[in-house]
């Protein structure tokens, strides 16, 4: 089963990386070096490696190895009774 034709994944692909420093400066970058300085703060005497892999990752990676439960969150008092459109489904991602 096909998600993306290639010229859809092509045009995914070319989106810059907001945490590539070579791509030019962003904000994300500050959060990303503020979580990386706590980690060295909070246990100096461990070396850091940060791995930037590829930006392509399967569905195990990015969903079930992360805990995310493909059921619809449970009904709420704001929630209960409402209906959604045919074909359309509620993720919950994990906190």
């Amino acid at each position: 089963m096909t998600y993306l034709t290639p010229s859809a994944l092509a045009a995914d692909l070319s989106v810059r990386d907001l945490t590539d420093p070579a791509a030019g400066p962003h904000a994300i970058q500050l959060i990303v070096d503020a979580v990386l300085r706590a980690a060295t703060d909070r246990s100096p005497s461990v070396s850091l490696l940060v791995h930037c892999g590829a930006r392509i990752v399967d569905v195990a990676d990015n969903y079930d190895l992360l805990g995310h439960s493909p059921a619809p969150p449970p009904a709420t008092p704001a929630t209960r009774g409402t209906s959604r459109p045919a074909g359309c489904c509620a993720r919950r991602h994990p906190p």
